[in-house]
């Protein structure tokens, strides 16, 4: 038996309470790593899964006993056999081949030790969008700052799920991964104020779902709000398409950035792998 050791800080008391917690011994699943696009070429990388008590956090790209490095992975592509993605390094595995828009892929991996696992995704259409330029619109502390109208056209009669992105580059540095700067800082539609859509934000990227409405246009405004990207060189905001998979995945791992610590159960991430964990999930993208 291992024990788990979680120290509480109340804020309140400024007293710290010990628990313990009884874990059973851990046996570790194969983890599938595929976000795939028609833009890029086959990359899927698979290892294994640790605990999440495990002290010593694995740098996964250097601790190679994590990695699998013998499993055969195949790609069938509307049921027909299309690649197959033959091992590289550092738990890589990948084909020269590009996924190819409103076909499905299904995922095939025989491996030695825990059989066969598989998963399934559709890759979207590029989002049908109009662009209509820059204009001003006042934030909520009342100064006018720049923003960029993009317009949406929502296919009718079934579910779509997008995201935004807003990459701003200064001397040519991209500055998409600082935290000093706030990409979303301002979003106007009606649709979101009614709250027919249902959104979440995630490492600088707006995600959102259809849900409430069905071939209708939706409006966004947006901005990065702040003196740092207004003076930027270079801005650009990609406007994508995603598969359920894709954007039910990043919204879990949204919910679990949330929770630093865990005490009734552990924090279930969500998964459309079948003899493992992971994802296998599709996306494409207009900019």
């Amino acid at each position: 038996m291992k024990f788990i050791v979680i120290a509480f800080l109340l804020f309140f008391t400024s007293c710290i309470t010990t628990l313990l917690f009884e874990e059973d011994a851990y046996v570790p699943t194969p983890v599938v790593g595929c976000l795939f696009h028609p833009d890029s070429t086959w990359k899927l990388h698979l290892s294994l899964s640790e605990p999440l008590s495990n002290s010593t956090r694995r740098i996964v790209d250097i601790d190679s006993s994590y990695w699998i490095t013998d499993a055969e992975v195949n790609i069938f592509e509307n049921g027909e056999f299309y690649t197959q993605l033959e091992y590289s390094e550092k738990g890589y595995y990948r084909s020269p081949k590009k996924p190819s828009p409103g076909k499905t892929y299904r995922l095939k991996i025989e491996t030695k030790d825990f059989g066969t696992i598989e998963a399934e995704d559709q890759v979207p259409l590029p989002p049908d969008m109009e662009y209509h330029g820059k204009t001003k619109i006042t934030d909520e502390y009342g100064n006018e700052v720049d923003a960029y109208h993009v317009e949406i056209i929502d296919p009718k009669g079934q579910e779509n799920h997008y995201f935004i992105l807003f990459e701003t580059f200064s001397t040519g540095i991209s500055v998409v991964d600082s935290s000093e700067y706030s990409y979303y800082e301002n979003y106007y539609t009606n649709l979101l104020e009614e709250d027919i859509l249902d959104t979440f934000e995630l490492d600088y990227r707006l995600y959102i779902s259809d849900k409430g409405m069905d071939g209708e246009t939706l409006s966004l405004h947006f901005s990065g709000g702040n003196f740092a990207v207004s003076r930027a060189d270079q801005k650009y905001f990609y406007v994508g398409s995603a598969s359920s998979h894709y954007i039910n995945y990043h919204k879990a791992l949204a919910e679990l950035r949330k929770d630093m610590i865990y005490v009734a159960e552990k924090p279930r991430m969500y998964t459309n792998i079948q003899g493992g964990g992971g994802i296998f999930a599709a996306y494409n993208f207009n900019n």
